[in-house]
C-alpha cells in the first residue's frame, strides 16, 4: 500500500508542476536596432505597448523598405502572436530621406484606438536632434495624416499618456492632445520629463535627472599640468567623475517633491 501511496503522491505533484508552466509563444523577432540611430544616452525599450477594448498594440522600430528606420505597430492575440496587419507610421518627408525612432504609444480616452509619438530625425543632420511627430490610430490601426509637434534634442525622446485625455511630453514640456488630434498651448513642467500617467486632471510627472557631482584625479604621470598658467589642472583624459541621482515627483499645479540619492545609476 505504502508504494502505491508514494507513486500516486508524485504523480500528482507531478501533474500540479505541470498544469503550472507557462504556455509560452513563438518568439517574435524584429530586425536589430542600430545603434547609430538611437537616441544618445537615453535608455528606451524595444517594443512599446497599451491596450484598448480589443486588446493588446505594440509599437517599435525596425529597418524599412526604403532602408531607413521607420516606426510600425501591430496587435497581438493573447498567445503574444501578430494578428492582423503591420502598420508602418506615415512620416512628413517627402522623400523619405528620415530616420523614426523611440515610439512611444497611448491607449486613446475613448477606449478604443491610440495615440502613437515617436522622435524623426533627418539622416543628414543627425548630430542636430530631431523632431517629435505624432498620430492617432483607430480601432483597425489606420494612421491618422502624422503631425510635427516640436523640434528636440537629442535626450529628449517623446512620452506620450492617456488618462481623461491624452499628454505628450519631451523635455520640459507637457501637450494636451485634443479629441480632433490637435494640440493646445504647452505646459511647463520644470523638470526634464521621464514618465508620467495621465489619470487625473493634470498628468503627474517623474523626473529623473543624473549629475556631476565633482571628480578624482588619476595619480599618473601626465595626468597634471603644472606651471602657469595651468595651477596644476587635471586633463579631461584622467578625470574619474562623481555622479548623484534626482529623482523628483511633479503633480502639475499641485506639488513637487525631489530627492537626491549620492550614487550613479542611469536606471530612469
Amino acid at each position: 500500500m505504502r508504494p502505491a501511496l508514494g507513486l500516486l503522491v508524485c504523480l500528482l505533484v507531478s501533474s500540479l508542476a505541470f498544469a503550472v508552466q507557462p504556455a509560452i509563444s513563438p518568439e517574435i523577432v524584429s530586425v536589430a536596432l542600430r545603434g547609430r540611430l538611437t537616441l544618445s544616452d537615453v535608455a528606451a525599450p524595444a517594443v512599446v505597448m497599451a491596450g484598448d477594448r480589443q486588446g493588446v498594440a505594440i509599437a517599435w522600430t525596425m529597418q524599412g523598405a526604403r532602408r531607413t528606420d521607420m516606426v510600425y505597430v501591430a496587435r497581438l492575440n493573447r498567445a503574444g502572436n501578430i494578428i492582423g496587419a503591420v502598420i508602418e507610421m506615415p512620416t512628413t518627408a517627402a522623400n523619405g530621406d528620415v530616420n523614426a525612432t523611440n515610439p512611444s504609444i497611448a491607449v486613446s480616452p475613448t477606449g478604443s484606438g491610440f495615440t502613437v509619438a515617436w522622435t524623426e530625425i533627418y539622416v543628414a543632420q543627425q548630430s542636430r536632434g530631431g523632431r517629435v511627430m505624432y498620430c492617432q490610430l483607430d480601432a483597425s490601426l489606420k494612421p491618422s495624416a502624422p503631425r510635427a509637434l516640436t523640434l528636440i534634442s537629442h535626450k529628449a525622446p517623446a512620452i506620450v499618456r492617456s488618462g481623461k485625455a491624452t499628454w505628450i511630453a519631451t523635455g520640459n514640456s507637457v501637450w494636451p492632445i485634443r479629441e480632433d488630434g490637435a494640440v493646445t498651448q504647452p505646459l511647463d513642467a520644470g523638470t526634464p520629463v521621464s514618465d508620467m500617467v495621465a489619470n487625473a486632471d493634470f498628468p503627474r510627472l517623474v523626473s529623473a535627472q543624473r549629475f556631476t557631482t565633482g571628480f578624482t584625479c588619476l595619480s599618473q604621470p601626465g595626468c597634471r599640468a603644472f606651471g602657469w598658467p595651468w595651477n596644476g589642472v587635471c586633463y579631461e583624459q584622467c578625470r574619474i567623475y562623481n555622479y548623484s541621482l534626482a529623482l523628483e515627483f511633479v503633480s502639475l499645479y499641485a506639488k513637487s517633491t525631489r530627492t537626491t540619492f549620492p550614487f550613479d545609476t542611469m536606471a530612469q
